[in-house]
């Protein structure tokens, strides 16, 4: 499968149909109709629904289309950073989720662009499991993770900020008069969780003896979307705090977990992974910032 051929079909998906990708290209439609056959005879698969003017993805296509961007991105970063030799140029994908730490990051990569001209910088607000999926394919140069989990398998710089377990709820809620929340409190109240791995298991284990009677009626990804569901009582959502929650007139509140355990975020790269010329200025600046040793 030739990187050509993946660009090929990018391009057709984002043109719609063969004769705008052709345009694009700079190809006749018959040549890239026939690589698309080849492609499409080569994974033993169809990738298109072909219509009179427009085209669709089958499911394999759209399986692919996610893939080849990897691919792509993933094959012009190892070039770049080949080619660059002594310049601090290219891209820098960080993934995290929406809490401190992206402050921190941001005035990292302020230093970073006001260095460094050709430096491109990247902040991808995700779930922790696509944060582990993106270092681990190669997408992502780093991820943070709010865990106590010690992930062996990633090198590590842990941040000495701690975040604390809550839920998030409506301003004027009847729990909203509590100062902590114990979990007897959450009994017959629907809860929203991240979608994240361990997060239905630290709910759990917090709520002891009434694990049963926890009600957990869906998920969310990002913060915004979490703050949609919860203006509209949904539910009440499994969070961390943020210092948005106790702005005066604030629509929405946090309230702590009575007893639960603090957890630490850290930051994660992929053990044996060389990193780019722009990774490492990332990484030693953070290191400096925080002044911990990565390890």
């Amino acid at each position: 499968m030739e990187l050509r051929i993946l660009r090929y079909f990018i391009t057709i998906v984002r043109e719609g149909n063969i004769s705008g990708a052709a345009n694009v290209l700079h190809i006749s439609q018959s040549t890239l109709s026939r690589q698309i056959q080849d492609l499409e005879a080569e994974l033993d698969t169809t990738l298109f629904i072909r219509g009179s003017r427009q085209i669709k993805l089958t499911s394999d296509g759209q399986f692919l289309y996610a893939r080849a961007g990897e691919m792509i991105q993933l094959a012009d970063s190892t070039t770049h950073a080949i080619n660059a030799k002594d310049i601090i140029s290219g891209d820098l994908f960080i993934g995290a989720g929406e809490n401190f730490t992206s402050a921190l990051v941001a005035q990292i990569f302020y230093q970073i662009v006001t260095t460094y001209k050709e430096a491109r910088v990247h902040l991808v607000s995700t779930t922790g499991d696509q944060v582990r999926a993106g270092v681990d394919k190669g997408t992502l140069d780093f991820g943070i993770l709010t865990t106590e989990a010690r992930l062996p398998e990633y090198g590590q710089l842990r941040f000495s900020q701690k975040d604390s377990w809550g839920l998030v709820m409506p301003a004027n809620h009847e729990l909203s008069g509590k100062e902590v929340l114990t979990p007897a409190d959450l009994v017959n109240h629907r809860i929203l969780l991240a979608r994240q791995v361990d997060v239905e298991q630290t709910l759990l284990s917090w709520a002891g003896n009434y694990r049963d009677q926890i009600q957990v009626v869906g998920t969310y990804d990002m913060y915004y979307s979490m703050h949609v569901l919860v203006r509209n009582h949904v539910g009440l959502a499994f969070s961390f705090d943020k210092p948005d929650y106790h702005q005066t007139n604030s629509s929405l509140i946090f309230r702590p977990l009575s007893g639960m355990t603090r957890f630490s975020s850290k930051l994660i790269w992929k053990k044996g992974r060389s990193h780019s010329r722009l990774a490492q200025v990332f990484l030693t600046k953070i290191s400096d910032k925080t002044n911990h040793d990565h390890y």
